[in-house]
């Protein structure tokens, strides 16, 4: 398994989402916050999906969290529920449009976001 927050992480992630195909009508723009460690943005307009470093102030949707439990949401020890419920995984912006888009980013299965 590639080391979770490498440059080699970040390019699979990046190679990753260029794969995916979402619908042209889905615009998203998601930032997973880590607080202790590198940020990153999904974005998601016209057709594309694109997995960029670091963060954005213009996020639909903001999943925060420190980097040791990324990691363990990432390699199944950690259960996000349990993260959340533990103030561990903090989420913000515009639930609603997560949901609504859940099918679009099932499709991604991007890392820990």
């Amino acid at each position: 398994m590639t080391i979770f927050l490498s440059d080699e992480w970040f390019d699979e992630m990046a190679a990753a989402a260029a794969a995916v195909q979402p619908p042209a009508d889905v615009e998203l723009k998601i930032e997973q916050e880590i607080i202790d460690g590198e940020s990153w943005t999904v974005r998601i307009s016209a057709g594309t999906a694109e997995f960029q470093r670091g963060g954005s102030d213009e996020a639909d949707f903001r999943v925060i969290t420190d980097a040791q439990t990324a990691e363990g949401i990432r390699n199944g020890t950690v259960s996000a529920q349990r993260a959340f419920l533990d103030g561990r995984l903090r989420i913000g912006g515009d639930i609603t449009a997560l949901i609504e888009h859940r099918d679009v980013l099932a499709g991604l299965a991007l890392g820990a976001l």
